[in-house]
């Protein structure tokens, strides 16, 4: 945890000779992640295995295969193997559609709730 806070007190010492918002957000982003425990970087075109998409998003090994078995994202046999992989920016685009569709369903509840209706 020691090294943890260290590499956070270095990425706030670069924090603020950044220039664009947006670097400046994902280097905060950076910072948090890392002091609640540990951050994953990838390439969007990497591959990671069904364990790997999982853990990108927080879900078990078993969901993210009944996914690809739905054939969301798109998975590729690694060559000669019968293991499969997803690319990175698939699970990610996944796993902003599952955000959008829980967020619409939270704020239709909301809509009903102030609507009157009753649970």
């Amino acid at each position: 945890m020691e090294e943890l806070s260290h590499d956070a007190q270095v990425l706030r010492s670069v924090l603020g000779r950044l220039r664009s918002a947006e670097g400046r957000g994902v280097v905060e982003e950076l910072i948090a992640s890392l002091l609640a425990g540990g951050v994953v970087l990838a390439r969007v075109n990497d591959v990671v295995t069904p364990r790997e998409a999982g853990e990108l998003i927080g879900v078990s090994r078993q969901f993210v295969d009944k996914l690809i078995a739905d054939v969301r994202p798109a998975a590729k046999f690694k060559p000669g193997s019968r293991h499969r992989v997803v690319r990175v920016a698939d699970v990610l685009e996944l796993e902003a559609s599952r955000r959008a569709g829980a967020d619409r369903i939270g704020a239709t509840i909301d809509a009903l709730v102030d609507a009157g209706a009753e649970c």
